[in-house]
This record gives C-alpha cells, sequence and structure tokens, in this order.
C-alpha cells in the first residue's frame, strides 16, 4: 500500500502539483511491473 500511496501523497501534499489521470497511470504502471514476474536469467550449471 505504501507503494501506491507514497508518491501520491508526496506530488498533492509537498509539491501540491495536481494528481492527473496521466501521473496516476504512470504510477500505476510501476507497481504493476514491479509486482509482476521476473524474468528468467541464467544460472550456472552448479555440479557437485
Amino acid at each position: 500500500m505504501a507503494l501506491l500511496s507514497g508518491p501520491l501523497y508526496y506530488r498533492f501534499l509537498v509539491t501540491q502539483e495536481p494528481l492527473t489521470h496521466d501521473y496516476v497511470d504512470r504510477v500505476l504502471h510501476a507497481l504493476f511491473t514491479g509486482m509482476g514476474p521476473r524474468p528468467e536469467t541464467a544460472t550456472p550449471d552448479r555440479r557437485t
């Protein structure tokens, strides 16, 4: 919840800029991208 409310409160209360639809869309896009699956990375072959 803090990941969503932090940027909105900061913009509205600290900088006193308006909460536009574009800004909220960008915040949500960043939130959902961060919550999505991570891309697979190559792991080294572990032989024991």
